[in-house]
């Protein structure tokens, strides 16, 4: 028995005319029950705010803790951003297993490994959230030190060069 597989995607026998549909037409005729869905998406989005806070108290706080009393500039940015930090790694993390949740979830009908990669992807969207925030408190401690720089050498050049 010679079979082909057509343009669409079937599968056809070169004998006679009888077509078998592909396993891409079969999986999407699968149901997947509401209480499935909404069990997944609540145990993703209490794994995602439980992944933030655990990923901010064990790394978070020595990347953003600058003590009770900032010293100096950089570390009073650094404290602001420290505020911030809890909020977005539980906020990078639920938007990860989201992201993954509506992207990939339905493709594996909501099983045990969708479970296990929304968690990942949460993991991810909290090391991404908390990346930014400190190269954002990164940028800005350079940005603030480059306008002192060019204030203090825009005063020395008009003192010596004849400003009046």
């Amino acid at each position: 028995m010679a079979l082909y597989v057509a343009a669409d995607g079937t599968i056809h026998n070169r004998n006679d005319t009888e077509v078998r549909r592909g396993a891409q037409e079969r999986r999407s005729a699968r149901q997947v029950s509401t209480s499935r869905i909404e069990a997944y998406w609540f145990v993703t989005i209490a794994l995602a705010i439980l992944i933030g806070c655990v990923l901010y108290a064990t790394v978070g706080k020595m990347i953003f803790d600058v003590g009770p009393e900032p010293e100096g500039l950089g570390e009073g940015i650094c404290s602001f951003f420290g505020v911030i930090a809890p909020f977005a790694a539980v906020a990078g993390a639920v938007t990860g297993a989201i992201l993954y949740g509506v992207s990939y979830a339905a493709d594996s009908s909501y099983n045990l490994n969708t479970y296990i990669l929304a968690s990942l992807s949460a993991l991810a969207g909290a090391v991404a959230a908390g990346l930014i925030l400190m190269m954002i408190c990164f940028l800005i401690v350079v940005f603030v030190y480059m306008v002192g720089a060019m204030l203090v050498c825009s005063l020395i050049f008009g003192v010596f060069l004849g400003g009046s």
